[in-house]
């Protein structure tokens, strides 16, 4: 089972690939960035995996920076990255109010090269505004995968 959610900011996506793999607590996970528009890939992350354990807590790490948004719009977070490291971003100031409203920059970042690079692992990135109620929807669908996958992976 594949799904694929996105962050859209002003300029650029982010589309996060998730695949169940072999029915056990593991991810499958590739994230690639390209134009809003979708009229070019910029990068994608090499392969990765994240225990689904990760998405609950990726999606915790927005929903706590939206509320620190409210208290203080200067808030920025520390970097959030996967112990696969294939991927990383920082959502960083900008203004949220109760009830969804509001913005803040975010900074994606892939890796391309991978860990085990004789040169070390090379991050490709974006950075960009993007509006609060789309990242509360995307904390949305990632609470909805892990279920799903836990739940999958069960059986």
């Amino acid at each position: 089972m594949h799904i694929e959610c996105s962050l859209l900011a002003r300029g650029y996506r982010a589309d996060f690939r998730f695949t169940l793999v072999e029915a056990n607590r593991l991810v499958d996970l590739e994230v690639g960035i390209g134009l809003a528009d979708g009229s070019q890939r910029l990068a994608t992350s090499t392969a990765g995996y994240i225990p689904v354990k990760d998405i609950v807590r990726f999606a915790r790490y927005f929903e706590d920076h939206l509320s620190s948004l409210e208290r203080n719009p200067d808030a920025q977070s520390e970097v959030f990255v996967p112990l696969e490291l294939n991927f990383q971003l920082q959502a960083m100031e900008g203004e949220a109010r109760a009830g969804g409203e509001g913005e803040f920059t975010l900074r994606v970042m892939v890796n391309v090269t991978g860990t085990g690079s004789p040169s070390g692992s090379v991050y490709v990135g974006c950075e960009g505004v993007i509006d609060a109620a789309h990242v509360r929807d995307f904390t949305t669908r990632l609470h909805e995968l892990a279920s799903q996958f836990a739940a999958d992976g069960r059986r």
